[in-house]
């Protein structure tokens, strides 16, 4: 079996007989992120077959997480279904799975359920919290990777200012719903940055949950 691209004409996997296809060479990629993606999408129109496998259905654009996190956006704003983003690939097919292991003698990607077989392996699988060895921060300073840790400090923030709503003593609900992040370098923190945005509209519908307690400059909170 030959399968050459020509220079001049880009290679139409469609028309490339089955059982062809069903002996090129199977590309697995773990992780439908920024790298996994891009590797998909490179892949789209050479001629081997490809299956991208992760434990959710859709990608997320990460950098803005803390706009969803600060109620700016909403998670439908910054994510789309992966099987959307690469839909028009007849090269590939997406699995829903939580992959568990590696058997690399057998080349198999292992999951809960299944096993897929693969030539080539790409592990684009991202990034987890680093606390530096101090778990113990964990519960104060939440970590911002997924669309689920997003979710859980708008709440959290949300909910703050719905306590304000209801408290009269002011003494006690402004330390409910300060907040501070550190200056980095000549800019601030964005998430810093969204945060007063948030706070300026939710002092719209929540003033009791604004004043000068809760504003934060230069990584000191006054």
């Amino acid at each position: 079996m030959i399968l050459k691209r020509k220079k001049t004409e880009p290679l139409n996997i469609a028309t490339i007989p089955s059982n062809a296809m069903a002996a090129a060479p199977h590309v697995v990629i773990v992780g439908a992120g920024f790298a996994g993606l891009h590797a998909a999408r490179g892949l789209g129109e050479a001629p081997v077959r490809v299956t991208v496998i992760d434990r959710t259905n859709h990608h997320v654009f990460q950098p803005l997480l803390y706009q969803v996190a600060t109620a700016s956006l909403s998670p439908a704003d910054i994510s789309a279904p992966i099987r959307g983003v690469l839909g028009k690939q007849n090269n590939t097919e997406v699995l829903l799975a939580e992959v568990t292991g590696v058997d690399v003698q057998g080349q198999h990607v292992l999951m809960h359920d299944r096993s897929v077989p693969y030539d080539y392996l790409i592990l684009a699988t991202g990034v987890q919290h680093n606390y530096f060895g101090h778990d113990e921060w964990r519960q104060f300073a939440p970590g911002l990777k997924t669309l689920q840790d997003a979710t859980a400090i708008r709440h959290k923030i949300l909910l703050s200012f719905e306590a304000a709503e209801q408290e009269k003593d002011p003494e006690k609900y402004r330390p409910s719903i300060g907040s501070c992040s550190p200056r980095r370098g000549r800019t601030e923190d964005p998430a810093d940055v969204s945060r007063v945005s948030c706070e300026k509209g939710l002092c719209r519908t929540h003033p009791a949950g604004c004043g000068s307690a809760n504003e934060c400059r230069g990584g000191s909170c006054r």
